[in-house]
């Protein structure tokens, strides 16, 4: 490096051959208290990697001089480990070797792990005496007494049926049979009537008949309440109240929906058509049958269609349930007597008892002017008299507005009607 660079303008810890000389001078007489190879051992790495720098700055023949000579100066650094590694103590004569030391790093490794690990198992039990709950439940959760209660259901329920069997065992098997049912694993022989004499020609043997019964519930008919999608292969929409048939469980039939949707305030408000790409509830009469079970419905069960015969699909929510759907209601009516800021409606209800239910419902004009439904009318309007062939003339309301209408005013009320 010299010859090609002249005399080094780097820190003396970069040149060996500078290191070396002040490391004697300064070793005359600390022999005794320093090692030797430490001053080496400090400079280690800097070295090494300025021996890398130059090679790469250089030319190639400069360059592998100076990785070989890097090479040897770790290969005297890996001698000097080894035999300037062990030594003894005067004092004591106790000998320290690389591999005493090693076993007592490990040594000090597992008694600092093991204590650690006491301070954790002593941290736990704190906290399990102050907050004594199930560790195996989400945040801690107390399970202890839901299994106690859990588990004396369980052992009441268990006696309980011990207790029958007792009873039951004392019956004859006629008597056992009509209070209890066929036990599973009975053998049982069935006559059926009515049967044509086909069955019997072409019964195959390899082919099983299968008999199967249905629960008490599902014998009852009602309303069923069901999350249902468009297929999304089936190109029209449904319309409320267009038949369809329903495949639910074993049986198929033809029904009516009613397609409705939940507000956010927990109306179901009915809709005309299913939406797109969404869920609806859909409402029709039948067969009960449990939640959860799959329904699969179609428009025609012809196999000459050309289109995907699957309409919709669902999956039944309640049976049974009594739900209101409302639909959005738009009423007509025009005035047939205007007194200052009141008049009276007519065309917009048909009966009295119909405006009793819309009693305090807003009511509009076209050119903007509100009101609001008063009650019936009990007046006669004009020279006419309230009965009219024999019959009291009723739907005609009175209304108060906040400015007075004309004649020619059409009045409308938007409301919310149940079905």
């Amino acid at each position: 490096m010299q010859l090609v660079y002249g005399k080094s303008s780097l820190p003396s810890s970069i040149g060996i051959e500078e290191h070396d000389s002040s490391a004697d001078e300064e070793s005359d007489g600390d022999d005794f208290f320093k090692p030797k190879g430490d001053g080496i051992k400090k400079h280690r790495v800097d070295v090494g990697n300025w021996n890398r720098i130059y090679a790469i700055v250089l030319s190639p023949g400069i360059g592998q001089k100076l990785l070989k000579r890097n090479q040897d100066t770790e290969a005297t650094f890996e001698d000097e480990d080894a035999v300037f590694g062990d030594f003894e103590d005067l004092e004591t004569g106790e000998k320290h070797t690389n591999e005493t030391s090693n076993v007592a790093n490990h040594k000090q490794a597992g008694l600092d792990e093991e204590e650690r690990r006491l301070k954790k198992l002593a941290l736990r039990a704190k906290f399990d005496a102050q907050y004594p709950f199930d560790t195996n439940g989400p945040f801690g959760r107390d399970r202890t007494k839901e299994n106690g209660y859990i588990d004396k259901l369980k052992e009441e329920i268990e006696l309980r049926k011990q207790m029958n069997i007792a009873e039951l065992n004392d019956l004859d098997e006629g008597t056992r049979i009509e209070m209890e049912g066929f036990r599973t694993g009975t053998y049982l022989r069935l006559e059926v009537h009515d049967v044509p004499y086909e069955m019997v020609q072409y019964f195959d043997p390899c082919h099983p008949i299968l008999v199967g019964g249905i629960g008490l519930g599902e014998e009852n008919t009602g309303y069923m309440q069901a999350r249902l999608k468009r297929h999304r292969w089936h190109k029209k929409v449904l319309k409320t109240s267009d038949p369809i048939i329903v495949s639910v469980g074993w049986r198929r039939y033809q029904t009516v929906p009613v397609y409705a949707i939940e507000d956010c305030n927990g109306r179901h408000r009915m809709l005309k058509y299913t939406p797109e790409h969404m869920h609806c509830l859909a409402m029709f009469w039948g067969p009960l049958a449990p939640p959860n079970t799959g329904v699969v419905a179609f428009q025609n069960l012809s196999n000459n269609q050309a289109t995907f015969r699957i309409t919709a699909t669902a999956v039944v929510l309640e049976f049974n349930h009594a739900s209101r759907i409302v639909k959005k209601l738009k009423l007509v009516g025009y005035p047939c007597k205007i007194f200052k800021n009141t008049a009276l409606l007519k065309d917009m209800f048909s009966s009295d008892l119909e405006i009793a239910r819309f009693e305090g419902a807003a009511v509009r004009t076209v050119s903007g002017i509100r009101g609001q439904v008063k009650k019936a009318a009990k007046e006669e309007i004009g020279n006419q008299p309230k009965k009219m062939g024999g019959q009291p003339k009723e739907g005609i309301v009175r209304c108060t507005f906040e400015d007075k209408i004309k004649m020619s005013d059409i009045v409308f009320l938007r409301a919310l009607d149940s079905s």
